[in-house]
């Protein structure tokens, strides 16, 4: 997954300016289309230490190693929309602002969970009520139990951004039938549901504005005439978090930083809301 994100990444290197079409030609991404999209992501982390501060407690565990969260596939799963996050999700909507350029609004869904009984090293101090984990750390190692930290952003690791895409390549096959490739970037809040337990407190699990994100992304639209298309997207980009939300009371808190890659396939549709204009006589 990693490689098929990267090459889609590495498309804006290979592609040139748009081709000259025919004066006829309809361009497949025309000023004033407003798309809508809905589809699912696979996502892959880097490292991240992890930082915790409480009023008994202040202390990193260090180079984390996290996965997303597969949803396994099922109609029930992926098509109710009761259902509808519990996959890992992209939701958004997207306008030309010209048959170059498009703006977008989008939800990248996507699930975090550190791999339990991972072995690590803890920086800092852990003083109270919590029996074999009271003590003073410098890189100290240790095996992460459960007893110590569950930690999944699986409700999920919501990015919530703005994006700006540009059209490098267009090809019609037949009129509004065709392929596109864009590149660009976003910028965003994030607003995961933490689902955590931390040194034997109460599980807590609450949507909370965390941090920002930021991204860029390439992808390869296939256009299925009016209104349809596929479009395979891959983003990569930072995510950093530093107020993330541990338990109920608001003294506990975390904070951590990582670099993330998302590969995205999606379905939607396209009208135009500047409407059809008439070529002149």
């Amino acid at each position: 997954m990693k490689k098929v994100v990267l090459i889609l990444l590495l498309i804006p290197c290979f592609s040139s300016a748009q081709e000259v079409q025919p004066s006829h030609y309809i361009p497949l991404n025309k000023e004033g289309n407003l798309s809508i999209y809905f589809g699912w992501n696979r996502s892959a982390y880097s490292l991240s230490s992890i930082s915790f501060e409480g009023e008994d407690y202040n202390f990193t565990l260090n180079d984390i190693k996290a996965l997303d969260k597969q949803t396994e596939f099922s109609f029930e799963n992926y098509f109710r929309l009761d259902n509808i996050t519990i996959p890992q999700t992209n939701m958004g909507i997207t306008y030309n602002i010209s048959n170059k350029v498009l703006l977008s609004l989008n939800v990248d869904h996507m699930k975090y969970k550190v791999i339990r009984g991972q072995a690590t090293t803890i920086d800092g101090n852990i003083d109270g009520d919590y029996e074999a984990w009271n003590g003073i750390y410098e890189n100290e190692e240790i095996l992460m139990t459960n007893d110590l930290l569950k930690l999944e952003h699986t409700d999920g690791l919501n990015y919530i951004n703005l994006g700006y895409s540009r059209i490098l390549l267009e090809k019609s096959i037949h009129k509004t039938i065709g392929i596109s490739g864009d590149a660009g970037g976003s910028l965003g809040f994030m607003m995961p549901k933490t689902n955590t337990e931390i040194l034997g407190k109460d599980r807590h699990d609450e949507f909370h504005l965390s941090g920002f994100g930021l991204g860029i992304h390439s992808g390869l639209k296939i256009h299925l005439g009016k209104p349809f298309f596929l479009n395979f997207n891959a983003k990569g980009g930072f995510i950093n978090m530093p107020n993330i939300r541990t338990t109920a009371d608001k003294k506990d808190s975390a904070s951590q930083h990582f670099f993330y890659l998302q590969g995205n396939f999606v379905f939607g549709f396209t009208i135009n809301a500047k409407g059809i204009k008439k070529p002149s006589k």
